[in-house]
């Protein structure tokens, strides 16, 4: 089955009956390695209805009429005159509507110096043919051809009625590929897109998943949502989502790339971006100046975001509420609790744990009753990175900050990275992620090693850790082993005292 971008495409509210139909008929008879974008934003806002990848056979742009016969009342190469519902409307011929958006395409594929030949009989060209076509879902050959409308457009460049119907009963795979492949003028054999190459041609075909960053040296690099990444990114709608993965899965990445989206989508909406701690706040402030950054939009977009998302680390944010609230700081006496009968049997690190767990939901709780009692304003999306490190005080005090009528509220997980040992339940922190289709999986690793990701992830198992983790290191057992880099396995150190190991760390990193 081919991969369909975006995969909630079939339920477009603005989709039509015959693009479903073909949509769907090339979705399920291609193979797992084409990709057929739906809609797509070209250049100068051009969308053509479909582009379709086929490895080894090249691109294809279709434009879909859903037009009848009798709709049409005369035709030539620029223009056709139709009439809907009594009405008579000229319009631009498909075929020349099509050829358009070809040119837009290849001319600016032309300045991805990864897609050009640099050697052979095609050198200079495009690394795969391009071609274009019509489809006409209502229309048969045999009435295209009694209202002599070959002259206007061939017939080789038409998907007819009856072809489409074809598609999985007649025309099986291989003979699909055939039938596409006459679309193409000329078509020459060319060899399947290396990964590095189909990303530069996703990442052009949807800027919104193209981060532009800047390596050690300065030099500009994309960085480009996986598809798995892309898909999620474009389907999270509203209501409370969990984005879940490993480290190094790229969490971050479509956080920002979905702000980056509800910005465009929402022109007046107030959002926040925010994480637990202050170097991540940067990043993520960096990653979202950086997507879908093209010449089409960029000055506009830049302006957008940085006037509706505000990013900050979550005391930053508390330390803002609570200036606007008019309020100090809540005041924690550790040393007064220290004295109690509850913490003289606790160790030490039991002690700062618990210390940590009371200040934590002191805060929280301090955020709530200014959230309940104040006229703060409200935002239209919330959206939170390394949420398992948040307390479930803090969590609810930001549903309190969201508005209910957007009700846009998305976390990061990755459980495996959580670093304090809390009792933790989303439903009492008043997240709704409870239920089918509200947790979305990112299961490959782009940063560590396969070695150091199943390393790590076998001493979590082993240990006893709470139930939150534990549960989601039962459903995700098959997590650790995907990652895109190998190396050597880990060297494990043990140490049976405190202090020893404490030493031992302080020595590492100083070497």
């Amino acid at each position: 089955m081919a991969i369909l971008i975006p995969d909630s495409a079939l339920s477009d509210a603005e989709i039509t009956l015959g693009e479903k139909k073909i949509i769907r008929k090339f979705q399920q008879s291609l193979n797992d390695e084409c990709i057929i974008w739906f809609q797509p934003k070209l250049q100068n806002l051009r969308r053509p209805d479909l582009i379709i990848y086929l490895p080894e056979t090249g691109l294809i742009l279709y434009e879909i009429k859903d037009w009848s016969i009798d709709t049409i009342i005369e035709a030539n190469i620029d223009f056709w005159r139709l009439k809907f519902n009594g009405k008579i409307e000229n319009k631009t011929s498909p075929f020349k509507q099509v050829r358009s958006y070809f040119y837009n395409l290849s001319n600016n594929l032309r300045q991805k110096r990864i897609l050009i030949n640099t050697e052979g009989e095609h050198k200079g060209k495009i690394k795969l043919p391009i071609a274009t076509a019509i489809a006409f879902p209502n229309i048969t050959k045999r009435e295209y051809q009694n209202r002599n409308l070959s002259t206007v457009i061939e017939e080789k460049y038409i998907l007819f009625k009856e072809e489409i119907k074809d598609i999985g009963i007649k025309l099986g795979p291989k003979a699909l590929i055939d039938k596409i492949k006459s679309h193409f003028d000329p078509w020459w054999p060319n060899d399947e897109l290396n990964k590095d190459e189909l990303d530069s041609l996703r990442g052009f075909l949807y800027p919104e998943i193209t981060s532009k960053q800047k390596d050690s040296k300065g030099a500009t690099k994309d960085i480009i949502l996986d598809i798995n990444q892309e898909q999620i990114a474009k389907k999270i709608g509203g209501g409370h989502k969990i984005v879940r993965g490993v480290a190094g899965s790229g969490k971050s990445l479509v956080l920002c790339a979905k702000a980056r989206m509800l910005v465009q989508e929402h022109p007046s909406w107030n959002i926040l971006l925010t994480c637990y701690n202050i170097s991540l706040a940067s990043q993520l402030k960096y990653y979202i100046k950086t997507f879908g950054i093209s010449d089409d939009d960029s000055k506009d977009l830049t302006y957008k975001i940085h006037h509706q998302v505000e990013v900050m680390h979550f005391h930053k944010l508390a330390k803002s509420i609570f200036r606007q609230a008019k309020k100090e700081w809540p005041q924690f006496n550790d040393q007064q609790v220290r004295k109690t009968s509850r913490f003289k049997t606790l160790k030490e690190y039991e002690q700062e744990a618990e210390l940590d767990e009371m200040q934590s939901a002191l805060l929280g709780q301090e955020l709530q009753n200014i959230a309940m009692t104040k006229n703060l304003r409200l935002y239209d999306a919330i959206l939170i990175d390394e949420s398992q490190d948040f307390h479930p005080s803090w969590l609810k005090a930001l549903t309190l900050l969201l508005n209910g009528d957007t009700n846009f509220l998305l976390l990061a997980e990755d459980p495996n990275q959580k670093i304090y040992p809390r009792t933790f339940s989303y439903k009492n922190a008043g997240v709704d992620v409870i239920g089918g289709g509200k947790i979305y999986n990112l299961p490959i690793s782009y940063r560590s090693t396969a070695e150091i990701v199943l390393s790590a992830s076998r001493l979590i198992n082993q240990s006893n850790w709470d139930a939150f983790c534990k549960k989601f290191i039962s459903l995700n057992d098959d997590l650790a082993m995907k990652a895109t880099k190998t190396g050597n396995l880990p060297v494990l150190k043990i140490q049976h005292d405190y202090d020893e190991i404490c030493r031992f760390i302080a020595e590492d990193i100083k070497d």
